[in-house]
């Protein structure tokens, strides 16, 4: 479960490396970077829930053992 944890954090880094500059040439007003932001944040926030959740299970793993 790690493995894919991590795989998903270096897919959602590629994808923000390489929409910089797609928004950088293109703009905010294209269509296709507001979808692809769109998935970015909404990847960001489950990203952050995971993380959040997986900390809190090793805390009390760690705290009952």
């Amino acid at each position: 479960m790690r493995i894919f944890f991590g795989f998903n954090i270096f897919l959602w880094c590629v994808l923000f490396v390489m929409w910089v500059p797609f928004v950088a040439t293109m703009g905010l007003d294209n269509p296709v970077s507001l979808r692809v932001g769109l998935v970015l944040a909404v990847a960001a926030v489950l990203l952050t829930g995971q993380g959040m959740l997986r900390w809190r299970r090793f805390r009390r793993a760690r705290v009952s053992a």
